[in-house]
């Protein structure tokens, strides 16, 4: 039997339709709306008054007005609003500079240098093997009295030091004092950024790791070669501290080379966690694993990935920490380029090691709680290794075969 339906109904149930369809449309646009305009009337408000000062400035200022450099000084004076040190703008020339570093692609003559705050001279605190600078015969130790005919000093030190980076196969004339004797010579630049260096301590192996590039994840590798191919040694100590810079990525690369799958835990190396506590990253490991004893030293220095590092090796079992306590930077970043070519590095999440909680502004306090005395904090690149009492409590406790934190200890 045929049932009819009137116009009426059929009228109301097609207004209907239209009013959920609408209803709906609006819903979404509202949606899409919001997340374009986050927090419009605080948007307004800045616009409005730089839009004010802007006005001002360009009527009355006296002088010549540079629109690229004050848009450059705008954007890095906004982001510096933020109040967040850990994010920063860049200019183009300053992003290119930085990715270069990240990627491990800054050329240098192969030594690492600080200052030496007596005599305002350049100490080399290490010389890389078989690098422009160790086949000019600059060794540890040496201070670097001239740059290019410029004598150093402390107020030029930096202006000096970049003049020792630059393009790959161009050169830089150096004068060096060592005993005493002063000697001139023409370093190439052809050395890559250097980030993890190994050195023979007896039956301990040290390797030390500056910050956390590209490059650094292989570097470690063919350091751990090493000293898994040789029974020579028994034991390993890591440094990282004043390590600061790096990324992210990096460390965890890095730390899969030692530590196995994270099975417990968050069942992750690390993750990265939104200001809502939304997952916004995670970062795992593979099987790959070291077993041999194993100190990692830190200091107050000791920041960012590093820091996750550091703990992720003592969260896993791997490693326990000796020196002092870290300097709590538990936040990750991200770089964001812009259309003229700057970029602005972002934080955007705080990050959650393995196991334990989150060392945002707490640090991460060592199992040996060893210290340096004030002067050797000072100038503490320039300490050699029997100098460096942190070092040597280290290979005192690996060699002795303990590593268990109840002796827990602090000495200078």
């Amino acid at each position: 039997m045929n049932k009819k339906v009137s116009v009426g109904a059929l009228l109301a149930i097609v207004f209907i339709s239209i009013a959920a369809a609408i209803a709906v449309t609006m819903s979404v646009s509202i949606a899409i709306y919001n997340k374009l305009i986050v927090d419009l009337p605080g948007r307004s408000q800045m616009y409005s008054g730089l839009s004010e000062l802007d006005e001002l400035v360009r009527k009355e200022y006296f002088g010549t007005i540079d629109s690229d450099a004050l848009s450059s000084k705008t954007s890095a004076g906004y982001v510096s609003g933020l109040g967040d040190p850990n994010s920063f703008y860049m200019t183009a020339e300053e992003y290119v500079s930085y990715y270069s570093k990240l990627q491990g692609k800054t050329y240098g003559i192969g030594a690492r240098v600080c200052l030496d705050s007596e005599t305002g001279y350049i100490y080399v605190s290490r010389v890389f093997d078989n690098s422009p600078a160790y086949t000019s015969g600059l060794r540890e130790g040496d201070r670097i009295t001239s740059v290019e005919g410029t004598k150093a000093t402390a107020s030029n030190y930096n202006t000096l030091v970049e003049q020792l980076t630059g393009k790959k196969l161009s050169s830089v004339k150096l004068t060096y004092l060592r005993d005493g004797k002063t000697t001139e010579v023409s370093v190439v630049k052809g050395n890559s950024g250097q980030s993890v260096f190994f050195e023979d301590m007896g039956e301990v192996a040290y390797i030390s790791i500056t910050e956390f590039f590209s490059n650094t994840p292989s570097q470690l590798s063919a350091a751990l070669e090493k000293v898994t191919s040789s029974s020579a040694y028994k034991s390993i100590i890591i440094d990282v501290r004043g390590n600061c810079e790096g990324d992210l990525e990096y460390a965890v690369k890095a730390l899969d080379l030692i530590v196995p799958t994270a099975a417990e835990g968050q069942g992750s190396v690390a993750k990265v966690v939104d200001k809502n506590g939304n997952e916004i990253a995670t970062y795992t490991s593979d099987a790959q694993t070291i077993t041999m004893p194993m100190l990692v030293l830190t200091n107050g220095d000791t920041a960012g990935p590093a820091e996750l590092f550091a703990c992720d090796l003592r969260d896993f079992g791997k490693a326990q920490i000796l020196g002092e306590t870290t300097k709590g930077i538990g936040t990750a970043t991200e770089l964001f380029q812009l259309k003229d070519g700057s970029a602005v590095i972002l934080t955007i999440g705080e990050i959650l090691p393995y196991k334990s909680g989150s060392y945002n502004g707490v640090g991460i306090v060592p199992d040996y709680q060893v210290e340096l005395s004030a002067d050797k904090k000072a100038k503490f690149e320039m300490l050699t290794s029997q100098e460096d009492t942190q070092l040597q409590e280290a290979i005192k406790i690996l060699s002795s075969g303990s590593t268990s934190s109840e002796s827990e200890q602090t000495s200078q």
